[in-house]
């Protein structure tokens, strides 16, 4: 059973695992089987022969769609006369062939694999297929847009600026943003005095709402000074 389990997984893997974008691959169950030599290159190269193969299919059908069309507009006894179809037939009907939803889906799918195979030559890292990118990508930036409008309720506009007060020897910096680059590592400039930041908070309250508060101490007198960064009542 174990070794049965052990072959689902990487077939799993092998028919699923390569068509994600790389961003998201360290999120499958089984990372390490990605990395295994060989498998996103041959399921890049399957998956552009499964794409030449199937956009030959989708030509051919339609080409028959076309003829069986032409065929009855011939074959009409009440005459119309109308005879573009048969434009299609030839070297344009390859082009008329692109424009349909079936022809650009199978396109896409064409052009999708052989970029991956291509990728996969040279790098020996096969990029995930454009049907799952672009959907992934549009979820993501929906995603993002919800948490943007999520901040803006709980904590409002990032334009307002910054509010600083005086805490004893100390000061406080309450925002509507954080910021993720300060740490204890830098100097704080602040009406002429250096601090360093002591603590920090996401749930602090100020005036009845939620806020980012940062609070700094005196900086410790004879320590080196490395990277100085001024405090202003800046918007975020």
């Amino acid at each position: 059973m174990a070794l049965l389990s052990a072959y689902a997984r990487i077939l799993l893997t092998g028919l699923v695992g390569p068509l994600l974008p790389e961003r998201y691959r360290h999120l499958w169950p089984w990372p390490e089987l990605m990395g295994t030599p060989g498998v996103q290159a041959g399921h890049a190269f399957l998956c552009a022969v499964a794409g030449v193969v199937l956009w030959m299919m989708g030509l051919v059908a339609y080409q028959t769609e076309m003829a069986e069309r032409v065929a009855a507009l011939l074959a009409d006894d009440k005459g119309t006369g109308w005879v573009g179809p048969v434009t299609h037939y030839g070297l344009v009907t390859y082009f008329a062939y692109v424009f349909t939803l079936r022809g650009f889906f199978l396109t896409l799918l064409l052009w999708d694999g052989i970029v991956r195979v291509v990728a996969a030559g040279a790098s020996r890292s096969a990029p995930g297929t454009l049907f799952l990118a672009v959907p992934l990508g549009l979820a993501r930036l929906a995603a993002r847009g919800l948490r943007a409008a999520d901040m803006r309720r709980r904590y409002g506009k990032a334009s307002e600026p910054d509010v600083i007060l005086q805490d004893k020897d100390g000061i406080r910096v309450r925002r509507t943003r954080p910021h993720p680059e300060w740490n204890a590592h830098l100097a704080y400039r602040y009406g002429g005095r250096f601090y360093r930041l002591h603590h920090y908070e996401e749930d602090a309250v100020a005036q009845g709402r939620p806020c980012f508060e940062y609070r700094f101490t005196p900086w410790p007198e004879g320590e080196t000074l490395r990277r100085i960064v001024d405090v202003t009542p800046c918007a975020c």
